[in-house]
């Protein structure tokens, strides 16, 4: 679906997709056997993924913009029968379940205003919570929603020089300096009954701190004789 008018542009659909996916990997922790280090493929059974989007710009008047854009949906890996690897290791049969690190939503928004020469924006998005698998075992534990925060401020030169169309940028990303925790490996395996245990091997990704950007933009622009 597609509207547009002289103020508001809006767009949104409706998607459907069918994933056939890629091998995964199953790796032995406990010290004890034999086979410890080693580590073992099995079959990731495929998944589907059902969901709306949507996203629009709103013009208000005298440069001063607002856009936003948001997801709402499900990515589910199907039913897989029980599985052995090489070593015999039995892979319990799995129910439908949510594909690792796949939010259920997202939402941004943000504000932009041109005067002249000078562009200002502020921009946040905030990804919903995902699901992560430890090993071949789905749904193991959630990982909170986070935000991201960023602003710019742009200058361009429009001084009938050489220099015409050359701008001065400043970005700041992660404007509040969040550190919430974006993806996790779990370090030790789990189980069925217990599929995660906190451990001080889990690997942690965090949303990067704050960080500030200068940059200038050369723009040379061909002077007609």
């Amino acid at each position: 679906m597609l509207f547009r008018s002289n103020h508001l542009s809006f767009d949104a659909d409706v998607y459907h997709i069918n994933f056939q996916n890629a091998y995964g990997s199953y790796s032995i922790t406990d010290t004890t056997k034999p086979d410890y280090g080693d580590s073992y493929y099995y079959a990731t059974p495929a998944s589907n993924t059902l969901g709306f989007e949507a996203e629009g710009n709103l013009f208000v008047s005298h440069g001063l913009s607002f856009n936003f854009n948001g997801t709402a949906g499900q990515a589910k890996y199907e039913a897989a029968a029980t599985q052995t690897l090489a070593n015999g290791t039995a892979l319990a049969a799995t129910p439908v379940q949510w594909v690792a690190g796949t939010p259920n939503y997202t939402v941004g928004a943000g504000v932009t205003y041109q005067d002249k020469n000078w562009d200002l924006g502020f921009f946040n998005k905030q990804i919903g919570p995902r699901w992560m698998d430890n090993g071949s075992i789905h749904e193991a534990t959630q990982l909170d929603s986070f935000w991201m925060n960023n602003i710019f401020l742009n200058y361009t030169m429009r001084r009938n020089s050489f220099l015409d169309g050359s701008k001065i940028k400043l970005s700041m990303n992660n404007l509040f300096d969040f550190h919430d925790v974006v993806s996790l490996a779990p370090g030790a395996s789990g189980t069925t009954a217990v599929p995660f245990t906190p451990n001080s091997q889990d690997q942690l990704q965090l949303l990067p701190g704050r960080s500030v950007m200068v940059t200038f933009q050369l723009g040379l622009i061909r002077r007609e004789k």
